[in-house]
């Protein structure tokens, strides 16, 4: 039989909605039109990360580049609504502003990327664990990493509209 495979944002969409959860994940049933925050907290994301990987091998990233590219893409192939007091344009100028500070955010940190046996950083890598006969929990953490004391750490890379506990997240 084939195992049942749980993650995250399954869980966390059935908790907020059983309707909403049934919708999306049981029928496939979506909106047309999406809120702007995940496409833009994607595009953010993919600058960070994609600085944290090259950087970790000693490579030059652009994450500035990285994410115009990412939030152009979301512009021109999705339906997005925005707040009333935000348009697109204020969007890339806050994702700007967030990607360009994020590598010096990320040193400041102390934080070392983790690397596999192949020598590759662990960035966006899909973790899977058995929780139960049956049922996997699957996610991707955005990277592992270790800390001074060489503990290893999961820092979750977001952009919220507050600011979050330091011992919560590292936020941008």
């Amino acid at each position: 039989m084939k195992p049942f495979v749980v993650r995250p944002s399954m869980i966390l969409k059935h908790d907020d909605c059983p309707a909403a959860y049934d919708f999306q994940y049981e029928q496939g049933i979506t909106t047309e039109a999406a809120s702007v925050n995940l496409p833009f907290g994607t595009a953010v994301h993919s600058g960070a990360t994609g600085w944290i990987e090259a950087d970790a091998l000693g490579k030059h990233f652009d994450p500035v580049d990285a994410f115009k590219a990412e939030w152009k893409k979301a512009l021109d192939t999705e339906i997005l609504t925005f707040p009333s007091d935000k348009d697109p344009e204020d969007y890339e100028k806050i994702g700007v502003q967030l990607t360009e500070s994020f590598p010096e955010a990320w040193k400041h940190t102390n934080l070392q990327v983790l690397i596999d046996p192949q020598g590759q950083p662990v960035v966006e890598r899909r973790l899977q664990s058995r929780i139960a006969p049956g049922i996997i929990l699957s996610g991707t953490p955005d990277v592992l990493a270790t800390n001074e004391d060489f503990d290893v750490v999961v820092p979750d890379i977001k952009t919220p509209a507050q600011a979050s506990l330091p011992f919560f997240c590292f936020c941008l």
